[in-house]
């Protein structure tokens, strides 16, 4: 914006110019006297009226100029650039910045082409012009305008001259803008030496580069100085003026604004209040100090003073909406700062109202990229944030962060900030690895920019804290706070809402770490900062007397507890804020309701922390991944309700409260099947949006091939940490497209919008019926933090049990006695000694059996063991949770003995499935007409790349099931009975009269594969599987021919996880799967397990076979194509296929191969999907 000297000596060369001008004209025609002198005189009064403030009567001048320039255009084309200014000074003054501007370069345009790049008042309108841009906060055209400005002014005037020197200082603005604050300071110290050597040291102008210097020294922490300029102005001006006279104001002010950035809030209210005292006895009227009592309010509101903050913010607002109407800039300023008032005072719905006014009235000045408008994108995130609504919070604040990016670069202050903010939005949502990652990004950012010590680092420092805190990091959480609490006491700010929320998280962190004194003692230190600032009805005082309910329930005084919570749920039910914390309220006096007897109390706050737990669920960002790593936060209200009914004898409410936990995740995947992620997009989003996802899809796969090279040349040749540094970048690129995925998907309301739309659980007679059946036996387990659930249903009947470890199977798996929860079993599964492992492996899967056999009688009930094991059970369905979502039931040891009997030999057949809802889902999804022709599609042999290794009979050979190939850049060996099994699946079905297209060899590309699945009633596909545990398994594969055009990601070899979600496999009711780790992967509580097999699920398939660990390949090819023969054989005779029958069948016929009677060989195959 431009100084008022600046203005001075704009107008008083503009009228010199003009004069000259129409003295001179270079078209050889003279101008006449009478218009000349009109013009002049319409040029001064314009100027006059504008100094006056009386705007209505200047317009009118401006517009009689222009008409004179119009009638001169063809004899005196430069008089209506004239004119055109004064319009543009008006435009500019109105907040009208965009028609500024479009005046501002038409001025240019006329001096450029009359007067010449050389002439100095050509030079003043490319200043003006600049300073407009600017306003736009377009500071990279705006500098450049002002560079272009700088040559013909230090020509015209000096290279030190006073007019150089302000334009050094617009300059030194736009450097301020932008975080360079080394380069603005340098810039406003060169233009105080100008000024001083041409106008003297002891000029008001001196004075006003003082001014400058304040702020040049404020924003690089450097407050000493900053104060020492503001002296020095003082005393510039002290020697002129009398210490009333208004000139004083701007010294007050800058004295006040250097408290304030250093977080004394007192100091700083007084100075604002002194320069109001001062500008209003000096004549100024409200319009006037508007600007200053606007900050006043801060500094109040920064007090926790919002009452008093927000009447001064009204009254702002009033005055700025009578001068300037609804649309003005300064107004949008004083909206914006009325809603942070509200957004700090909890009041969020009247806050989300003033953001999204402010934000109109941003987006009509600045436009969209626009640090103004990003601001208010940034704090209406937050509002969305307070109420839970995790998808909006997310998405406004990663436009802030880009706007910030774009135009500020990576390291700004502003741009910490967003992404401080990011991070609060990770933690909330449980996704606290990101969360610790911004926050982390934003502090390195501050304090190389701020210094060590400045109140923001003291806020991201607590954030950080709180990050630690949920991963029980609790030693470096406790360094973060205490350094945070150290910044604020330095700045004599020890009752500030700074320190009050850092008692909070302090607080926060001693209820996890169950040291209930001092939880209670940081706590009502935090509510005394709180309750005198923000009332007792604020959420941030709720959400303290939260913790301390939890403080007082743990101590066992239950009457405090509840009443504490009677009294956070009414506060936060009423500003409809931190719906977590609702849930928790609820929760706990659900708790404390059961305990006391009052069932049907209890139960009712259950329930609706339940509907919270649902609706945060829908309000979640990302992918389904994320989505389901949020609900983790809200598994233990669905394991109290299982508990309750188990209690009341309610099977049925049990068993809903369990399908309402149980891989909702897959249960929205499956909803939003064949759902286009560009629908609701423009044509540019969507071409900026495909283009991005190639840019990232060819970075993973140009890097995964580097890789691929370097492992399988001579690392010694390899410069030192060569694969270190590819392989972390393979990481990094993998994250970056795992990134936009989610963001493709948490930015899209179409998409958001059918996730919330939800799916109904259903009734447990449904499920008997329609999934059960007659003569068949279903085990639903529910796996808990505290305890593990088995719902066994028939057709008819249905019971709830609660697994119990008694000490004999304590002491044989090495667990605590007493119900069985989530990690003991990860334990008993996972662990060093994991049973999974060794069943995986034939060297050790002897070892396995022992606890096989526990597991067998600790996983079922002695009645229903003898039931599955009496021949009375058609069919057994297992919907496992947790870590038994990767064993399979029937290598569970019935018997012991040299020669084991296992469920397989002595039960029913069996199929799984991730839940009942799922189930269903699955068997009543509308299947299309399948390829009359060739209904079967088969796939083998894949031609992998070579080296010269020979080919491996087993997959178990020479592959980490664990990363994909192609980060390892091994070598995958050859599956010969692979084209054998092809074989024997072409056989099997043909001999029926079954077409099959096969893919063999060089044909099975990941091409052909994607364009020949649609309409197959069966996919069999035989080849390696590579699970990956990063991003949900995201980059897992089904290893494939590499094209022709290999390096294209769409035919590189490697058929991954999200390709396998985009295949048309809606009319496909079986895919096989006979390959390594398609049922095995990354581990989601409350979801399941990560799996290929998933994808092709999701991707149309009514069921799928696919494999729990590393397959043999002569084995497999024996197991897949003895099964493809029972389906074969029902279809010749128009049977309906019972596939579990089939799947089991020939795990029998391989189990009784001497050299394959082991699980290991067998086990691994499961049935995904209904019967």
């Amino acid at each position: 914006m431009l100084t008022p000297t600046c203005t001075k000596r704009h107008c008083a060369l503009n009228v010199f110019i003009l004069t000259l001008f129409f003295c001179y004209c270079p078209t050889g025609q003279i101008a006449r006297g009478d218009e000349i002198d009109r013009a002049s005189e319409l040029f001064d009064t314009f100027w006059e009226l504008w100094s006056d403030d009386k705007r209505v009567e200047a317009e009118r001048v401006a517009r009689e100029l222009i008409r004179l320039g119009e009638r001169h255009r063809n004899d005196s084309p430069a008089i209506i650039s004239y004119g055109y200014e004064c319009l543009s000074r008006l435009e500019y003054d109105r907040g009208k910045y965009r028609e500024a501007a479009n005046l501002g370069e038409k001025v240019v345009q006329i001096r450029q082409q009359e007067l010449g790049e050389d002439d100095a008042d050509y030079a003043t309108s490319l200043s003006i012009l600049g300073d407009t841009y600017v306003a736009l906060g377009q500071f990279a055209e705006g500098k450049k305008l002002f560079l272009q400005a700088l040559p013909i002014l230090q020509k015209e005037y000096g290279e030190e001259s006073a007019d150089v020197a302000y334009t050094l200082q617009s300059i030194a603005d736009v450097e301020l803008q932008l975080d360079r604050h080394a380069e603005c300071t340098r810039l406003n110290e060169l233009a105080l030496r100008y000024i001083e050597k041409e106008l003297g040291k002891g000029s008001i102008e001196a004075a006003d580069c003082h001014d400058k210097l304040v702020y040049s020294y404020l924003n690089q922490d450097r407050y000493e100085d900053a104060a020492s300029s503001a002296r020095r102005a003082e005393a510039i001006r002290r020697k002129k003026f009398a210490a009333t006279h208004s000139i004083h104001a701007s010294t007050q002010l800058a004295f006040a604004e250097i408290q304030l950035q250093q977080g004394k809030y007192r100091a700083a209210e007084q100075g604002f209040a002194k320069t109001i005292q001062l500008l209003e006895a000096a004549g100024d009227d409200e319009l006037g100090v508007a600007t200053t009592r606007m900050r006043l309010a801060y500094a109040i509101q920064s007090q926790g003073r919002f009452s008093e903050a927000e009447t001064i913010s009204r009254s702002c607002l009033a005055v700025l909406e009578k001068a300037y109407g609804q649309s003005h800039p300064d107004v949008g300023s004083a909206v914006y700062a009325l809603a942070g008032n509200f957004l700090m005072q909890g009041r969020l719905v009247e806050a989300e109202s003033l953001y999204q006014r402010a934000l109109k009235i941003q987006l009509g000045v600045y436009g969209p990229k626009n640090i103004t408008t990003a601001w208010t994108q940034h704090e209406m995130g937050l509002c969305h944030l307070y109420r839970g609504k995790f998808a909006e919070a997310e998405s406004l604040c990663q436009i802030s962060i880009k706007t910030a990016e774009e135009l500020f670069g990576t390291s700004h202050s502003t741009r910490a900030y967003f992404l401080a903010s990011l991070g609060d939005i990770y933690v909330e949502q449980n996704r606290v690895d990101q969360a610790r990652d911004v926050y982390q990004r934003a502090l390195k950012i501050q304090e190389d920019l701020l210094g060590m010590s400045h109140p923001d680092i003291a806020w991201t420092l607590t954030a950080l804290a709180s990050a630690h805190v949920e991963l029980q990091e609790y030693a470096e959480a406790s360094k973060l706070l205490d350094r945070a609490l150290r910044i604020n006491q330095e700045l004599d700010n020890e009752d500030g809402i700074e320190v009050g929320w850092q008692r909070f998280q302090q607080g926060r962190m001693y209820v996890k770490q169950q040291r209930w004194d001092e939880a209670s003692a940081s706590l009502s230190e935090a509510l005394n900062i709180y309750r005198p600032k923000f009332g007792d009805q604020h959420p941030d005082v709720a959400s303290t007397m939260l913790l301390q309910g939890e403080v007082a329930w743990n101590r066992g005084d239950r009457r405090t507890a509840e009443s504490l919570l009677d009294q956070v749920i009414a506060i936060l039910d009423r500003a409809g804020a931190y719906p977590s914390d609702r849930f928790q309220a609820y929760l706990l006096r659900a708790k404390i309701g059961w305990d006391a007897q009052r069932r049907s109390e209890a139960l009712a706050d259950l329930r609706m922390a339940m509907s919270l737990a649902e609706e945060q669920r829908a309000n979640s960002a990302g992918t389904e991944r994320e989505r389901a790593k949020l609900f983790v936060n809200y598994a233990e209200a669905y394991e109290q309700m299982v508990a309750w009914q188990l209690e009341q004898g309610d099977v049925a409410e049990a068993l809903s409260a369990m399908e309402r936990a149980r891989a909702r995740s897959m249960i929205d995947e499956l909803s939003v099947s064949g759902a286009s992620l560009q629908v609701g997009r423009s044509a540019l989003e969507r071409e900026a949006l495909q283009r991005r996802e190639a840019e990232l899809t060819a970075r993973v796969a140009e890097l995964e091939k580097q890789l691929q090279v370097l492992v399988r040349g001579k690392e010694e040749s390899a410069a030192p940490g060569a694969r270190d540094r590819l392989e972390n970048e393979v990481a990094q690129a993998r994250k970056a497209l795992y990134d936009h995925y989610r963001d493709m998907r948490g930015n899209n309301p179409v998409y958001r919008n059918l996730l919330s739309a939800g799916s109904s659980t259903p009734r447990l007679s449904q499920i008997q019926r329609e999934l059960v059946g007659t003569n068949n036996m279903a085990l639903i387990y529910f796996v808990g933090q505290s305890a593990t659930y088995l719902a066994v249903l028939s057709d008819s009947e249905a019971r709830l049990v609660i697994l119990e470890v008694d000490q004999k199977t304590a002491d044989a798996l090495g667990i605590a006695p007493g119900p069985l929860t989530y990690e003991a079993l990860n334990k008993v599964f996972l662990g060093d000694r994991g049973v999974l492992g060794k069943l995986a492996s034939p060297q050790s899967v002897a070892q396995a059996i022992p606890t096989l056999a526990v597991l067998w009688r600790l996983l079922i009930p002695e009645a229903e063991r003898k039931q599955l094991t009496s021949g009375d059970v058609g069919r057994l369905i297992v919907m496992p949770d947790g870590p038994l979502a990767m064993l399979p039931f029937e290598a569970l040891v019935v018997e012991r003995g040299d020669a084991p009997t296992y469920l397989l030999d002595a039960g029913p057949p069996v199929h799984y499935g991730p839940s009942a809802t799922v189930m269903l889902n699955l068997r009543q999804r509308a299947g299309n007409a399948s390829n009359s022709e060739a209904p079967v599609l088969s796939v083998g042999d894949p031609n992998y790349p070579r080296s010269g290794e020979p080919s491996s009979e087993s997959t178990n050979e020479g592959i980490d099931s664990g990363t994909r190939y192609a980060s390892l850049g091994g070598q995958l060996p050859r599956l010969p009975f692979t084209a054998w099994e092809s074989s024997w699946v072409n056989d099997v079905f043909a001999k029926r009269g079954f077409g099959v297209e096969r893919l063999i060899g060089e044909q099975a590309t990941e091409a052909n594969v994607r364009t020949q699945s649609a309409g197959r009633r069966y996919l069999h596909l035989a080849c390696h599987g590579l699970a990956d545990h990063a991003h949900g398994n995201l980059f897992g594969s089904l290893a494939l021919t590499p094209g022709a055009a290999a390096s294209v990601p769409a035919d590189d070899g490697f058929l991954t996880l999200a390709e396998i979600y985009e295949l048309d496999l809606r009319s496909c009711e079986l895919t096989i799967l006979s390959a390594c780790n398609t049922n095995y992967g990354p581990q989601q509580r409350g979801e399941g397990i990560w799996t290929l097999s998933r994808g092709f699920l999701v991707a149309g398939s009514r069921r799928v076979v696919a494999s729990n660990w590393v397959v043999d390949d002569q084995a497999a090819a024996s197991v897949i194509s003895y099964f493809a023969s029972g389906i074969a054989n029902a279809e010749e005779k128009q049977q309906p296929v019972d596939y579990a029958q089939s799947l089991n069948a020939a795990k029998k016929w391989v189990r009784q191969q001497e050299k394959w009677s082991s699980p290991y060989y067998w086990a691994t195959f499961v049935l995904v999907g209904p019967n």
